[in-house]
C-alpha cells in the first residue's frame, strides 16, 4: 500500500503534459488534483479501508461520523472507500488551506 500511495503522491507532483495542459491555481490545484486521480486513490485505499479510515481519523483529518459510516455501511468495500474520497473532497472544498490539507491527506497515505 506504501508503494502505491507513493506513487500516487509522484503522479500528482510530475503531472502529465497531456492530461495537464497548465498549472491550475489558487485553492482549485488541490481539489481538481485529487478529483483527477479520484479512481486511482479509490483502488489504492480499497485494499486497506479500514486502515486508511482510521488513520485519517486519527489524524483529524475526517470526523468521527465518516470513519463510523465506513466502519458500519453495508456494501463492498471499493463503494466504501469511494464513499471515503468523496467524503475528501468535502473537506477539501470546506478546508482554509486546501493545499495543506491535500499534503496532510497524502502523508497519512504514505505512511
Amino acid at each position: 500500500f506504501s508503494l502505491v500511495c507513493g506513487l500516487f503522491l509522484l503522479l500528482i507532483l510530475s503531472g502529465d503534459i497531456e492530461l495537464n495542459p497548465g498549472p491550475i491555481t489558487g485553492n482549485q490545484r488541490s481539489k481538481e488534483l485529487l478529483r483527477t486521480h479520484f479512481a486511482k486513490l479509490v483502488d489504492a485505499i480499497t485494499l486497506t479501508l479500514y486502515s486508511v479510515a482510521n488513520a485519517l481519523y486519527t489524524n483529524k483529518l475526517i470526523p468521527l461520523e465518516t470513519r463510523n459510516n465506513i466502519h458500519g455501511i453495508t456494501g463492498d468495500d471499493y463503494r466504501k472507500a469511494s464513499k471515503l474520497v468523496m467524503a475528501l473532497e468535502r473537506q477539501l472544498q470546506t478546508h482554509s488551506d486546501p493545499d495543506q490539507c491535500l499534503l496532510d491527506i497524502c502523508h497519512v497515505l504514505r505512511n
